[in-house]
């Protein structure tokens, strides 16, 4: 499984380009995975990767393995659901911190959220906005 996983996707990373059936045999290898990897993918990364996979065999092209033309629009309803997975991601990681009962994360008291100072420059998903949170 990992064998064919690599090979597929150094093919994908040699041509700079992937089709339906590349991600799909991408998608079955990594969840074959996770279905076996036990505590080693318990972790939260690893169904979001395979959410990723599976939302992009929607902006791939079925079988051509040609790159798509920067003026292809990509679908709706395959945009939609990147913006609700990565408001999730955001939402969550918010709401977590505000949980945890770290006083930096507090609303009140002496050091009322200071962490916020630093995090939106810090996330691993930066946004163009980004720059104007701190």
């Amino acid at each position: 499984i990992a064998m064919t996983g690599m090979g597929l996707s150094f093919t994908m990373f040699a041509l700079g380009a992937a089709n339906v059936p590349i991600l799909i045999g991408l998608w079955i290898c990594q969840r074959s995975l996770m279905s076996v990897g036990g505590p080693f993918y318990g972790f939260g990364w690893e169904p979001q990767l395979a959410e990723l996979t599976f939302h992009a065999m929607f902006m791939a092209p079925f079988l051509s393995l040609s790159q798509i033309p920067s003026k292809t629009p990509v679908p709706a309803v395959t945009l939609w659901a990147m913006r609700w997975f990565l408001f999730r991601i955001m939402m969550g990681a918010g709401l977590i911190k505000l949980r945890s009962g770290d006083p930096k994360w507090k609303f009140s008291g002496p050091q009322k959220l200071s962490t916020m100072d630093y995090f939106y420059e810090t996330q691993p998903v930066p946004n163009p906005l980004t720059r104007y949170f701190h």
